[in-house]
């Protein structure tokens, strides 16, 4: 028997505070006027480490707003639909 049970709350992301953070909103930006940037790219414009970004970009990705691809060493980044509308 647990002394202290352990409750899981489950969060909601809504197209609203997905895109409330700055740094996502910048993300945004920086591959509509770049498509096809790299990793790299966002992580210099932004001035943030490797783990920051991906974190990022791990989140616009699973809601919709940037795909990446894979082209040899470089993981592309471009817009979705969802991300061209916001």
């Amino acid at each position: 028997m647990l002394l202290f049970p352990i409750i899981m709350y489950a969060t909601e992301r809504t197209t609203t505070n997905v895109l409330e953070n700055d740094i996502r909103k910048k993300i945004i930006t920086i591959v509509s006027k770049n498509p096809g940037t790299c990793l790299t790219d966002i992580m210099d414009e932004l001035d943030i480490k490797t783990g920051h970004a991906q974190y990022h970009l791990g989140v616009l990705e699973r809601e919709g707003y940037v795909r990446s691809v894979k082209t040899g060493i470089y993981r592309r980044i471009y817009l979705q639909s969802k991300g061209r509308n916001s």
